[in-house]
């Protein structure tokens, strides 16, 4: 009797132990979820959210800009390649080269191979 009632407060000590440690992650995680509201109801978030934010239209504007300056000539930016102003290689009414690689024969595959050597 003695031994069971010692392993019933054995149990008890660790069911204690653990009911604290649960206690104490709950009451973490609760801390954590009020900080998330808080900063979730603040007008301006301390993390630079802001301030990635407007980097961000800044970079959008710098690309709408170049964008534009596409269909504006004089203005420093891409612009398109036309056919008649391709090079000095390639005439304009030339059309796409149907075989890019002509030096190149036809590779035989790794079956065809190994039946000519086994023959």
């Amino acid at each position: 009797m003695a031994s069971q009632l010692n392993t019933l407060s054995e149990v008890l000590e660790t069911l204690t132990v653990r009911l604290l440690e649960l206690e104490e992650r709950l009451e973490t995680h609760h801390q954590e979820v009020q900080s998330w509201r808080e900063l979730a109801a603040s007008p301006h978030p301390a993390d630079g959210t802001d301030l990635r934010l407007d980097d961000t239209e800044e970079r959008l504007s710098r690309v709408e800009a170049l964008l534009q300056g596409l269909d504006e000539p004089g203005r420093r930016g891409l612009s398109p390649v036309h056919p008649c102003h391709a090079g000095p290689d390639m005439q304009p009414e030339q059309g796409p080269i149907d075989d890019p690689f002509p030096e190149d024969g036809e590779q035989p595959f790794m079956d065809d191979l190994a039946d000519q050597l086994t023959a």
